[in-house]
């Protein structure tokens, strides 16, 4: 999958995702301090699911109805910090045929994928 990693997210985690074959854009390389709907267009622009600890995305996609390849929205707090980049990665690849056009929010109990419109 191609993901644009957003600067909020852990740097381990990009790496992760990058070590299993992903394709890895970081957010704070090419969208460093832009607002979300910039960022939502640049991902939109290279095909890649956006990968995040931001809600905003959430409205940017599901109210105001604009255009993405996908959103992972990460909600890890409680979370030892170690151990997230390893369930990341194994979430992901547990629904890599189900997160492309999906809102998906990952949880340390489980994971909510709810369709784009």
């Amino acid at each position: 999958m191609h993901f644009l990693v957003d600067e909020n997210v852990s740097r381990r985690i990009a790496e992760r995702l990058q070590h299993d074959g992903h394709t890895i854009v970081l957010g704070q390389q090419i969208a460093q301090g832009k607002p979300d709907h910039e960022v939502l267009a640049l991902a939109q622009g290279l095909n890649a699911i956006i990968l995040t600890e931001d809600s905003d995305f959430g409205d940017l996609i599901m109210r105001q109805h604009l255009p993405s390849a996908g959103v992972i929205l990460l909600r890890l707090s409680g979370m030892e910090r170690l151990a997230q980049p390893d369930y990341v990665a194994q979430t992901i690849d547990a629904h890599s045929n189900t997160i492309p056009a999906h809102f998906t929010v990952i949880t340390p109990s489980g994971v909510r994928m709810r369709p784009l419109p």
